[in-house]
């Protein structure tokens, strides 16, 4: 008896994400078809940020900003290069040919339940979806494969550290124990889903808390791609609900003056001259 199933892999357009694509197309993972997705155009940006701005509150949002655009003179260029080693550097358009030799069709989208991406998804009718993308899938998405199962990954230990930045708020709350990654199921949630795998990771102090994320993007990767085609083939997933959760757990991105108390919090430890 067959039991192979198959995966559309869900993926936002970011190194961190490509690489995830990569190495699920060389762990053995039966693919069936890919769904890009990038919000990254003008209006989906200022839909994006009038969302922020009601979630967060202006002056939140404003420091946010502030803080991206310090971050990224300081630490930008360091970073990147960091990104590339981690990710042994990963050539971005390197599985395109991949996915052409292997009769992999594909498709662009701005949105995962746009009418386009609903449609492909069922024509290819899949057995589960993967993902790893910064954008939401809607519940109308997660209900097309036939085991109505989509595995997903956190940068983060859940339940503990569950929305932005965890890497951030791990060393900032002074719980570096916390640090790590997540593998689940998605849900209607804030990465709340039926927990398949976590690990804790050491933070390296060595490197900004972005490279830090980039770090356990890498084995969120991993992880996912091992899980996948472990799944495609016929393993039985296990997961387990999370528990206790609660709202206090989901963060949101730093603004300058956490990020101005994260550096003397480091001070202050001597872990570092960051």
């Amino acid at each position: 008896m067959n039991n192979n199933k198959s995966a559309i892999i869900l993926v936002g357009t970011s190194i961190e994400c490509l690489f995830s694509l990569k190495k699920i197309l060389d762990s053995g993972c039966i693919v069936s078809g890919v769904v890009f997705c990038n919000q990254r155009d003008l209006r989906s940006r200022i839909k994006s940020e009038f969302r922020r701005v009601r979630k967060y509150g202006f002056f939140l949002r404003f420091s946010q900003i502030f803080l991206s655009l310090i971050y990224k003179a300081i630490y930008g260029h360091s970073d990147k290069l960091y990104i590339n080693q981690c990710l042994q550097n990963f050539d971005p358009h390197s599985f395109y040919d991949e996915l052409i030799e292997k009769n992999i069709s594909y498709m662009h989208t701005s949105n995962y339940d746009s009418k386009e991406s609903i449609d492909y998804i069922k024509l290819k009718d899949p057995d589960f979806l993967v993902c790893h993308t910064p954008y939401w899938i809607d519940k109308r998405v997660r209900m097309l494969p036939r085991d109505r199962l989509v595995i997903g990954g956190h940068p983060g230990l859940v339940p503990f550290y569950r929305g932005s930045h965890s890497a951030f708020w791990s060393i900032f709350d002074e719980c570096p124990d916390k640090n790590g990654y997540s593998i689940f199921c998605l849900d209607q949630g804030v990465d709340s889903g039926p927990l398949i795998d976590q690990r804790p990771l050491r933070y390296n102090y060595n490197i900004s808390y972005k490279s830090n994320d980039a770090y356990l993007m890498k084995h969120i990767s991993l992880a996912l791609a091992e899980i996948a085609n472990d799944y495609s083939h016929g393993k039985i997933l296990s997961a387990s609900p999370q528990s206790p959760l609660q709202p206090s757990q989901i963060r949101t991105p730093p603004g300058i003056i956490d990020f101005l108390a994260f550096k003397k919090k480091l001070r202050k430890s001597n872990l570092i001259n960051f």
